[in-house]
């Protein structure tokens, strides 16, 4: 952005900092402890096995010939791989299975670490003490099991209620091919360890690692699935079905991109961020709720975002959705709705929608836009040319677009003419332009 980083640019960005929103906004969640490598002989992950014929593993028994140790060279005692239901002590580094039908209770962290492989067979249930979690650090997880014999990972309280224990964590050193399929994951969720739902994706910085698929989230705390990087795009996220959660899924708006076919969500969706390339969102059933802005943009090339037909998207106080400011970028939304996240709307909940002099491929035909147009970011109406006069906007389809409820007027121009693009509104209540 040329000359443009000037007066929308400076001018949101103080608008931004008045309302404490930074430009780079990527709060990541708070580090998990971490158990060092120097007290690992100090530190049980203590396992209670009930299915049958299964042993826990400890340190120290059976001398030499002990099955679940070996002395490196240096004298230390490093954890082998366990078979059947048990798991090493410390974290896992290299391939270890829970085989079918065991059912393990967790007491400590089970950390995956380089090196390490998780998998875990078709009916294995692990019930998780209150606060632990399951952490991908490094490593592959695979959790695979069978329409009639689910993984099941739970709460292990006798009395379970949503937040019982943190939940999965899936962190920048997870291997692709790593996958959760034919699972139900449950009760977890809890406010601990920077999780922030009962599976917390943190800190990716290449997409298509991780595919989920025919998995249940249910009574979980927060949200099912929350996401805070816009390149933890999914290998594949099909048939899943979300309930009695907060929120289904948490995610930058270029990740809703990598949402497939098939899922059946319950809840309500949350987005947030920057789209930088081609991206479309599918028909969720749901309402998105975005949290933050959304900024279809990128200093290489005109993204477009394509939203499903129907879809309704609720915007938080002072949020905006801005298209095209750097090289341009595109909005098609046919008759979406565009409202407040309010739960009781009015006029000038949030800032709206944002166009530039690069913006185009915008296609609003039918949509509907109500309770925008707050004095912030530099907003001026529910749809506001910022550097541009809106008679020489190009690309725009706007017939059946439906403007209320909104502070102000229905748009705005640098030049207070909104010309033919005006005329193919319908604004209720409210002016059509305006004029100061």
């Amino acid at each position: 952005m040329t000359g443009r980083k000037s007066a929308s640019f400076v001018a949101r960005s103080a608008a931004r900092a008045s309302h404490g929103v930074r430009l780079t906004r990527r709060a990541l969640p708070c580090a998990k402890p971490r158990i060092k490598p120097l007290t690992l002989s100090l530190v049980l992950l203590s396992l209670t096995v009930s299915a049958a014929g299964c042993k826990l593993l400890k340190r120290g028994q059976g001398g030499d010939s002990d099955p679940g140790a070996e002395t490196t060279t240096s004298g230390e005692t490093k954890a082998k791989p366990s078979a059947g239901c048990a798991l090493p002590e410390g974290s896992i580094t290299s391939e270890v299975t829970l085989k079918k039908g065991c059912t393990v209770t967790v007491n400590e962290h089970v950390v995956i670490e380089k090196g390490g492989v998780l998998k875990v067979e078709p009916g294995v249930k692990m019930l998780f003490a209150p606060n632990t979690y399951l952490d991908v650090a490094e490593g592959k997880l695979s959790i695979v099991g069978t329409e009639k014999e689910p993984v099941t990972l739970t709460s292990a309280s006798t009395t379970r209620a949503a937040g019982d224990w943190a939940g999965v964590f899936v962190g920048e050193g997870v291997t692709a091919g790593s996958e959760i399929t034919f699972a139900r994951i449950e009760y977890a969720g809890a406010d601990a360890h920077g999780c922030r739902g009962a599976l917390t994706i943190q800190n990716q910085k290449s997409g298509k690692r991780l595919a989920i698929t025919n998995t249940t989230f249910a009574n979980n705390d927060r949200a099912a699935i929350a996401s805070d990087s816009e390149k933890a795009l999914f290998a594949k996220f099909e048939r899943n079905v979300f309930k009695a959660n907060k929120i289904s899924l948490s995610a930058p708006a270029a990740v809703l991109g990598s949402v497939g076919a098939g899922n059946t969500f319950g809840d309500p969706i949350e987005t947030f961020g920057d789209v930088k390339e081609n991206t479309s969102w599918g028909a969720f059933g749901v309402p998105i709720q975005v949290k933050d802005h959304i900024a279809i943009a990128s200093e290489a090339g005109a993204p477009v975002l394509t939203i499903a037909p129907g879809s309704t998207l609720k915007f938080a106080a002072g949020t905006y959705l801005s298209v095209g400011e750097t090289k341009g970028g595109g909005l098609v939304a046919p008759k979406v709705t565009f409202t407040s996240a309010n739960a009781t709307p009015h006029p000038g909940d949030w800032a709206g929608l944002f166009f530039y002099k690069r913006t185009s491929n915008v296609n609003l035909e039918g949509a509907t836009i109500e309770h925008a147009g707050q004095d912030a970011h530099g907003a001026r109406a529910a749809l506001t040319f910022y550097d541009v006069a809106a008679k020489d906007a190009r690309g725009f389809k706007l017939t059946g677009l439906t403007v209320k409820s909104t502070e102000h007027a229905a748009m705005a121009s640098t030049d207070h003419d909104c010309g033919e693009l005006g005329k193919q509104i319908s604004a209720q209540g409210v002016a059509l332009c305006r004029k100061d």
